[in-house]
């Protein structure tokens, strides 16, 4: 089979671990966000799709952060790779500005 010798393996398992040092690096402190590629698609459940990272980062995270206590964990709960394209599906959890609990699924 020619992926093995193409790299895809490998270049997806470093896609891999640097999604998952993101999230550490996140829950740490950090910024979520730094991992997203300039030309990100985000489909939102309303179907809405942000198209670019400034698009997402001003429609689609802003909104929600605007609403939060403190920087959300992050806990992924599957992840799915193919070469340069991945798919994360994580949970977000912290308190919101109001005192309830912020909990959601993306």
């Amino acid at each position: 089979m020619n992926a093995t010798r193409s790299g895809r393996p490998s270049r997806e398992r470093r896609n891999r671990a640097a999604a998952v040092r993101t999230f550490e690096r996140q829950n740490a402190g950090g910024d979520i966000f730094e991992i997203l590629h300039d030309k990100v698609a985000w489909t939102i459940v309303n179907g809405r799709t942000c198209t670019c990272r400034a698009d997402f980062l001003t429609k689609g995270a802003a909104p929600i952060m605007d609403r939060l206590a403190s920087t959300p964990v992050m806990t992924i709960r599957d992840l799915w790779t193919d070469v340069d394209t991945m798919i994360i599906r994580f949970d977000g959890d912290a308190p919101a500005i109001d005192g309830t609990e912020y909990h959601n699924e993306y």
